[in-house]
């Protein structure tokens, strides 16, 4: 978890976006920005506050530990056990300016009370049901 924790660190400040929801496509509700990266930033990270997700981009995830040398052999297995996360194909930012095309996203859901991202994910207050 040292790489998860090293990556959002580093990265939750300038490259992340705050949303209420994940958009799923047409028909859909409107997504509310609750914060967005400074102007001309790419973001790696979405946290869907009322979803309780954060969705992280693989490719970004990945080159970051390979940067920092941190061994990323079991990652993924790592993180499906600790948070039930999984690789999913999405559009970080889709449903506002952010959105981009398609990709490998990593999926982490974030239970009530898991101090690790529960800061993360109520930084724009709790979530609402």
């Amino acid at each position: 978890m040292r790489g998860l924790a090293q990556f959002l660190n580093h990265f939750i400040g300038s490259h992340a976006l705050y949303t209420d929801c994940i958009w799923t496509g047409r028909g859909s509700h409107g997504i509310d920005e609750l914060a967005r990266p400074p102007e001309g930033r790419p973001i790696y990270i979405q946290v869907a506050r009322d979803e309780r997700k954060i969705l992280i981009s693989s490719k970004a995830f990945y080159d970051f530990l390979r940067k920092e040398r941190i061994p990323s052999d079991h990652v993924m297995d790592e993180l499906a056990k600790a948070f039930d996360a999984k690789e999913v194909s999405l559009a970080l930012g889709a449903g506002t300016v952010f959105g981009r095309a398609r990709e490998a996203i990593i999926e982490i859901p974030v239970p009530s009370g898991l101090s690790l991202l529960e800061d993360l994910l109520c930084a724009y207050g709790p979530p609402e049901d």
